[in-house]
């Protein structure tokens, strides 16, 4: 279960999987304004992304996402989903669009 900061993250991407969607490529600002912000160590640090057991690893962990693409320069991540049996889609959808 995610914490409750980022629960709202976990809600996107539990709707997007309801969509149908594989992948999602949201910028670090889309993120922030769903939580109320990231820490400085979001934008610096690649490890801050990784797939443990963190807090905000659990906000897409939990809706069954991973992180598999962090751009620090471009300040963007792409998250897939974990499931194998997940429809196959081959779109990414940022918000900021």
């Amino acid at each position: 279960m995610p914490g409750k900061k980022y629960a709202p993250l976990s809600a996107f991407l539990t709707t997007e999987a309801d969509r149908g969607l594989t992948a999602v490529r949201l910028d670090f600002a889309d993120i922030a304004d769903m939580v109320g912000g990231l820490p400085a160590s979001a934008y610096r640090h690649r490890e801050w992304w990784a797939n443990g057991y963190l807090v905000q690893a659990m906000g897409w962990r939990s809706a069954g996402w991973r992180v598999t693409t962090v751009d620090l320069a471009g300040c963007r991540v792409l998250f897939t989903r974990e499931d194998a049996n997940a429809r196959e889609h081959p779109g990414r959808r940022s918000r900021r669009s």
